[in-house]
């Protein structure tokens, strides 16, 4: 399974099993990180890296925008981002910017194991992940209509500056745990201080201008979610030392719900919302808003794929250029499935 041609996976058929006492396996053995390089159906692009630093616990999502195809050599893009065919044209190692017209690729979907051991791979038009505690594979990603390269990998495989570059390329993608409880509305964020946050305040959260953005007190934010009767419940903190005209929220959950939070403005909650502010808020603003859940969307424990909810934080601080945040991908076809878990235990 060598270059970069099109690569779609499937799982093996239940016919194909063979029943065998289960073979011990070094831990050093077992995969650490895997990344699938897909095509949209808007035909945009982008990478999956998915974290495995505990085989036992779900993964941890990154993604970069456009094809990134990692190997033993390094970390690979096509010279043309836009390129109908990318397997046709050189490829440049971003780790000692060489290029090559087919960069050796050791590719795999599947790793020896615990159980059935580890595979990533796709169906119909869904990214998906088994685990070994997992008793089916779960949705990495939503609307994926072509798969360039997919690989599984520990981190002894990689160089360390390898491993550098990952850090650097790819972008972190938070699932926010949602509690199935009911809020008031009514800007007194107290009553959400029992319920963990994610805080989106790290590299690995700045999509554009990370040499500008200048750590957490600069910009950052944390989102808390609840869902109740048909709406998704959040509680919402922006920290930024410097709000000025144009700083923003934007908040997208599932498909049709988008909201504008516009911070520069003394009344930034949208008039057709049930959005109250926090009046005592520090060092920033906070906010309590509901939002109607998509159509369709469920909200029981037994709803796997979550809703995907996307957060941003767009700060411009005086005579610098705008530095955005963001909880997921840009991507607007990009529906990742963790990005909303399902109700349960906070």
């Amino acid at each position: 399974m060598l270059g970069l041609s099109l690569l779609l996976l499937g799982c093996l058929s239940p016919g194909d099993a063979v029943e065998a006492p289960a073979v011990a396996v070094a831990e050093e053995a077992l995969p650490t990180l895997g990344f699938a390089a897909i095509e949209l159906a808007d035909r945009s692009r982008a990478t999956i890296l998915v974290r495995l630093d505990d085989p036992r616990r779900d993964p941890a999502l990154r993604y970069a925008p456009g094809l990134v195809v990692l190997n033993a050599e390094g970390l690979w893009r096509p010279s043309l981002r836009a390129e109908p065919a990318p397997e046709t044209i050189p490829w440049t190692n971003l780790l000692n910017n060489t290029a090559a017209s087919a960069p050796a690729t050791r590719l795999t979907d599947s790793r020896d194991g615990p159980g059935d051991g580890f595979h990533l791979f796709s169906r119909d038009d869904k990214l998906l992940l088994h685990l070994p505690h997992m008793g089916s594979p779960i949705p990495i990603a939503h609307g994926v209509s072509r798969v360039f390269a997919v690989g599984l990998f520990n981190d002894g495989e990689l160089s360390d500056d390898t491993l550098d570059l990952l850090d650097a390329e790819f972008r972190s993608v938070d699932a926010v745990p949602s509690s199935p409880l009911n809020a008031d509305i009514d800007g007194d964020l107290n009553e959400w201080s029992h319920q963990r946050a994610v805080a989106i305040s790290s590299p690995g959260h700045v999509v554009t201008q990370p040499e500008v953005w200048d750590g957490p007190r600069d910009a950052s934010l944390s989102v808390a979610a609840r869902r109740w009767r048909g709406e998704v419940l959040l509680a919402v903190r922006v920290r930024d030392d410097q709000l000025l005209p144009g700083d923003h929220v934007s908040i997208e959950l599932g498909p049709g719900v988008k909201v504008h939070l516009d911070l520069g403005q003394e009344h930034a909650c949208p008039a057709d919302l049930r959005c109250v502010e926090d009046a005592t808020a520090l060092f920033g603003r906070a906010f309590e808003l509901a939002l109607p859940a998509p159509r369709g969307a469920q909200s029981g424990p037994g709803d796997q794929l979550g809703l995907p909810l996307v957060i941003r934080y767009a700060d411009r601080d005086a005579n610098e250029p705008l530095v955005e945040l963001a909880s997921a991908p840009s991507l607007q076809a990009l529906t990742l499935a963790l990005s909303l878990s399902p109700s349960g235990p906070s």
